[in-house]
């Protein structure tokens, strides 16, 4: 019966059976003890623009009273720029204070100040062609991840890498009710945390500008830590093994 399946579709089936026994026992093993959801307080509404460049790279901006134009871009192989120049005589000062880049970088922008809309694609614009930026490319699982948001960082937080980044499913052991209990009130009151920080809201944007997470993504992660059971992580581990056929490092 099995004979006419490739080996990839078989790796699928075969990693799909494995976390779905596991699954399984997780459920059966906390229907005594399953957690209560968290009471969040909810994060505040903030006003940023949407806006893609002819390039692709995904641009979110604040337009907000202040003396400085704040630049936050995120990029591929963990770069990080963060800048701040004199809102007035904008132009100039972005020449001065940019630097430039060896080769071509994909990456996503976030701009907070008190520029107009135009200035604001104006000074995105000037960037992406200086610095070499390039549109980031959607990767294989986003789907998965947006599906189980707080499943999928268990593994961020497992690698130590970011909540934006596509969570990795790389051999961390699957959490039980205790250590799900205890990761996912430090990861709201984290995240709340960056939310509600000045100089944390705007990398927060240029993480979700480069990874082309939707507006909404922090909250909707925010929002399902509060409710979601153990069993998450490996939803979304058996998501990713479904959409990948192989275990992703």
């Amino acid at each position: 019966m099995l004979n006419g399946l490739s080996r990839r579709s078989l790796n699928v089936i075969i990693i799909g059976s494995m976390l779905l026994i596991v699954w399984i026992n997780l459920r059966n093993s906390g229907e005594d003890a399953t957690l209560d959801p968290l009471t969040l307080a909810p994060l505040p509404a903030q006003q940023w623009q949407l806006w893609d460049s002819s390039e692709g790279v995904p641009l979110r901006w604040q337009t907000l009273r202040s003396d400085t134009l704040t630049i936050a871009i995120s990029g591929a192989e963990g770069y990080r720029l963060h800048l701040s120049i004199p809102a007035e005589n904008w132009a100039s000062a972005l020449k001065d204070a940019a630097p430039s880049l060896p080769a071509a970088r994909a990456a996503g922008i976030a701009l907070q100040g008190p520029l107009s809309d135009e200035e604001m694609r104006s000074s995105a614009a000037w960037l992406i062609h200086h610095l070499q930026l390039k549109a980031p490319l959607s990767r294989a699982g986003q789907q998965c991840q947006l599906s189980y948001p707080a499943g999928a960082y268990w593994f961020n937080d497992q690698a130590n890498a970011s909540w934006g980044t596509p969570a990795p499913v790389n051999g961390a052991a699957l959490p039980d009710n205790a250590q799900w209990a205890g990761f996912r009130e430090a990861a709201t009151r984290s995240l709340r945390k960056d939310w509600l920080s000045p100089t944390r809201s705007i990398d927060i944007q240029s993480e979700l500008a480069y990874h082309r997470w939707p507006e909404n993504y922090l909250q909707a992660l925010y929002q399902d830590l509060g409710s979601a059971q153990p069993d998450s992580a490996a939803l979304y581990a058996a998501c990713i093994h479904s959409v990948t056929g192989r275990i992703a490092h």
